[in-house]
Order: structure tokens, then C-alpha cells, then sequence
């Protein structure tokens, strides 16, 4: 019978005497050698799906939905966590909603 103690020494000495070993450099392999390449990412231009139905105000104010932006301003020069860039002016978002609007001449906003 082989007392607990005796494991583990056992597996120390293992260790020990494995850290010893010298590898030649060319033998030596990075983790992830022997992996396949991984698959290309798709990448997307928006998360927002297409939606065809007529806008009934085709243009931006507090509470607009994400989608209707993309429809009516198209594609965002740039995205930056929650807000969506087109030039120098910013559209910001909250709950898949418009907080706030920072219109620099590039936006499309509904009279007040």
C-alpha cells in the first residue's frame, strides 16, 4: 500500500528531475503548432439587418431606432462603442435607441 506522503514525493521528483532536460532549440514547438488554421472571420459592414419597409419619417431625431439610421444615413463612417460616426458629426446610442445627436452638417435631421 503507498502511503499519500509517498505520491507525492514521488511526482517532485518527477518534476525535478523532467525540469533538468535540456531541448535543443530547434526542437522546441510553440502550443499551438499542431493546430489547424483557423477559419476566416465574415466580416459585416452592420449587425443591423435590412429592413425594406418605407420609413414614414425619413430622418433623425432622440429615439430613432439603430436600423433606421443605417437606413437613412447608411453605413457609418466609423463606430466607437456606442456611437456612429458620418464626418465630423456623432449619432449615440442606448437600448438599440438615439440618446443624442451631435450634427456637424452630415446628418439628416427632422425639423424640430
Amino acid at each position: 500500500m503507498i502511503r499519500l506522503t509517498e505520491v507525492f514525493v514521488a511526482v517532485g521528483v518527477i518534476v525535478a528531475s523532467s525540469a533538468c532536460w535540456e531541448v535543443p532549440p530547434e526542437q522546441v514547438r510553440d502550443a499551438g503548432d499542431d493546430l489547424a488554421p483557423a477559419a476566416p472571420v465574415p466580416q459585416t459592414t452592420s449587425s443591423v439587418p435590412p429592413d425594406t419597409t418605407p420609413l414614414a419619417d425619413p430622418c433623425l431625431r432622440g429615439g430613432t431606432p439603430r436600423g433606421d439610421v443605417a437606413r437613412i444615413m447608411g453605413e457609418a463612417d466609423s463606430v466607437v462603442y456606442g456611437v456612429w460616426f458620418y464626418g465630423a458629426s456623432e449619432v449615440h446610442f442606448g437600448y438599440g435607441v438615439v440618446l443624442e445627436l451631435r450634427d456637424r452638417g452630415e446628418l439628416i435631421l427632422c425639423d424640430p
